[in-house]
């Protein structure tokens, strides 16, 4: 299944964040991962999900032509990736294995993530 999701907020990346209380981005990751499991909800809300691994493959696709690295977009979207499993029902250690990469598109940023396949 593929899934259209916003791009991860900047303010969620790990190195703007360092030394930070973690009240200050709790607003950006509750709204991350809500965008998420609604997304999700609405996309598995009547398929059975096996309790199995399965794969995922993130792209973090992009309107400008910079070069942001994966790890720290990983670690931003934690919030996407545990909504995504709660609107699957699914406890998220399924997720397996993760494949990051990146897009580009001159239109618009958001990420693209295929369960499954």
């Amino acid at each position: 299944m593929k899934l259209i999701l916003p791009y991860p907020d900047k303010n969620l990346n790990p190195n703007r964040r360092s030394g930070k209380h973690w009240a200050a981005t709790k607003k950006v990751k509750d709204a991350a991962f809500e965008a998420a499991f609604y997304i999700a909800r609405q996309a598995y809300n009547a398929i059975e999900v096996k309790h199995e691994p399965m794969p995922l493959v993130i792209t973090f696709v992009r309107k400008d032509s910079r070069c942001v690295d994966l790890d720290n977009l990983l670690s931003a979207s934690k919030s996407m990736l545990d909504g995504l499993a709660q609107g699957m029902r699914i406890n998220d250690k399924y997720f397996e294995p993760i494949t990051i990469q990146r897009g580009r598109d001159k239109t618009s940023s958001y990420t693209i993530v295929i369960i499954g396949e």
